[in-house]
């Protein structure tokens, strides 16, 4: 069983070094003034060329580059007309934790309320906007696999929660064998409402940001992603679920796994405050009504 060398949730937030040579080969490439950089997440920059607003990913480990631009490029070649995604303009493989990615900037306005059961709805009849993008079964590209994507890694880390949990040892045979239709597919890896846009430009489209996590695994990861941390923002039910899924055969699975994804980070981080354990409580509680609904193992309470 492999592990990460940093936390697999998300990618470390590490200085960017305006001084390093790859980094300034970059910024001359692309007329980019190292004085317009401005931080805006915990490893995003946006950044100003003579013309353009671009955005800068940094800290990233190369396979972790490579599944972005495999994701986004293959994207575009798509191009759908619902939906607007960032561009690769250039990336740099600078080292195994610190590599750079330069997309083009992507802008719109937040999703409100409105918007919600139309997407929903939307997802609910199979149009989820990842179903049409499956690749052949026979897939093959020797730097990017299904297998070998970080979430892989993630279900090892799942995995051993699990066995060493006996909170959650009910799950271990339902979740060791994996999803049942392991078709290898794009995902974009953080499929929230919160990285969903209406386009600027036209209202019947939308912008599609943040694909960090994003690269090659399997069919309804993202779509269960997308319900179970609706839950969690209270935009629908845990019992609203039913409805919404059903769709393929990996959903149940991958709904178990997207709550696991959070339970796995709680733990790690639980010790840092009272709201950390809190939370942790919480999310037990609403997989554990999930189970319940979905006919799975019951959690183990004493």
């Amino acid at each position: 069983m492999s592990f990460l060398f940093y936390d697999p949730m998300f990618t470390p937030d590490i200085p960017l070094d305006l001084t390093s040579s790859d980094l300034l080969l970059l910024f001359s490439r692309h007329a980019i003034d190292p004085s317009s950089v401005s931080k805006i997440g915990r490893n995003t920059f946006s950044l100003f060329s003579s013309s353009h607003p671009y955005l800068l990913k940094s800290s990233l480990s190369i396979f972790q580059l490579r599944s972005i631009v495999f994701a986004l490029d293959y994207f575009s070649k798509i191009n759908p007309d619902s939906l607007e995604v960032p561009f690769v303009l250039d990336s740099v493989e600078s080292s195994p934790s610190n590599c750079l990615v330069l997309l083009t900037y992507v802008s719109g306005n937040p999703l409100t309320c409105d918007d919600y059961q139309p997407i929903f709805d939307f997802l609910a009849h199979g149009s989820s906007f990842f179903s049409l993008f499956e690749l052949s079964p026979f897939y093959s590209d020797l730097k990017l696999k299904p297998e070998d994507h970080f979430f892989a890694t993630m279900s090892a880390d799942i995995l051993h929660m699990i066995s060493s949990n006996p909170l959650y040892q009910p799950l271990l045979s339902f979740f060791s064998i994996g999803p049942p239709d392991k078709t290898p597919c794009l995902i974009h890896g953080d499929l929230i409402f919160q990285n969903i846009l209406r386009s600027s430009v036209s209202s019947s489209r939308f912008c599609l940001i943040d694909w960090e996590f994003s690269g090659v695994f399997y069919r309804s990861f993202d779509y269960a992603w997308l319900l179970v941390m609706s839950c969690v923002y209270q935009l629908c039910d845990v019992h609203d679920l039913v409805t919404f899924s059903n769709n393929c055969p990996n959903e149940r699975y991958f709904i178990l796994f997207s709550y696991l994804r959070l339970l796995l980070r709680l733990s790690q981080v639980r010790h840092r405050s009272e709201v950390h354990a809190l939370q942790e409580l919480r999310f037990i509680r609403m997989l554990s009504r999930f189970l319940d609904i979905y006919d799975l193992p019951s959690l183990a309470y004493p």
